[in-house]
């Protein structure tokens, strides 16, 4: 063993030991102290991955962010622990800087009709045993729907993702739909039905935004009811980026001919 894998290995165990909140605020902010031969990348990501919100108006929002940051840097310390050891490149091991994980959640989610029409429209071959009559009885009826069928796509590409995640952040509890913790990155589905107005939606949308407390928030919308007028204007609404939150909303309007 190396002896940087086993600092990082010491480190590891300590924050795993770690339970008290104010230590581990304390290790956290002082992790560049540490004598561990980080390179300069390495203490980019950790700097990034080590980012926390601290609330003025919630302990317990602030504990989750502190914590969430915690969860962060031991999963990012195991990867690299890997990489030292069988000397492969991050990149093949399928861990991705957070740029590079919302482009891929971006691409996805614009990309998503794409999916739809190749699996469930599109013509299937003379010999295969999923018919085009099967697949023609599959249809979109609500964001559970949607949801499914999104999370097929991600999980491949994010096995630590995970679904219909509740979080208690003190005033309520929140479930969101999709969650993938390593990348403080949650995403929330909605699908338009024939009852729902815009202005509904812009509400839901809105107390969403303001009460999640992850970093990077995807908006995702399938509007089979075409209940947004404007797309372009909704999403330039619903979409900003600060030093604490990054809110992307991306809206598909399919078109049935």
């Amino acid at each position: 063993m190396s002896q940087k894998v086993e600092l990082i290995s010491n480190l590891l165990s300590e924050l795993e030991a770690m339970s008290d909140i104010r230590l581990i605020k304390e290790y956290i902010d002082n992790i560049d102290s540490l004598n561990i031969p980080f390179s300069q990348t390495e203490k980019s990501d950790i700097d990034r991955l080590l980012m926390y919100q601290e609330n003025d108006f919630s302990n317990m929002a602030t504990r989750k962010s502190i914590l969430s940051a915690k969860s962060r840097l031991i999963a990012y310390l195991r990867s690299l622990i890997n990489n030292i050891a069988n000397k492969t490149n991050l990149s093949n091991m399928g861990v991705f800087t957070e740029d590079v994980t919302k482009m891929i959640i971006r691409n996805v989610l614009s990309n998503f009709y794409m999916h739809i029409y190749e699996m469930y429209e599109a013509n299937t071959h003379g010999k295969a045993h999923i018919t085009k009559d099967k697949l023609n009885d599959i249809k979109i009826g609500n964001e559970y729907d949607v949801q499914r069928i999104l999370y097929s796509i991600i999980k491949p590409i994010f096995p630590d993702s995970r679904v219909e995640v509740s979080d208690d952040t003190g005033n309520a509890s929140i479930r969101y739909d999709i969650f993938i913790e390593q990348y403080d990155l949650v995403i929330e589905v909605k699908c338009s039905r024939e009852s729902m107005t815009e202005k509904k939606l812009t509400e839901e949308i809105g107390s969403d935004g303001f009460h999640y407390n992850y970093r990077n928030i995807f908006f995702f919308i399938y509007d089979k009811n075409r209940v947004i007028k404007n797309k372009v204007a909704f999403v330039n609404t619903y979409t900003r980026c600060d030093e604490n939150k990054n809110i992307e909303t991306i809206v598909i309007q399919p078109i049935n001919l």
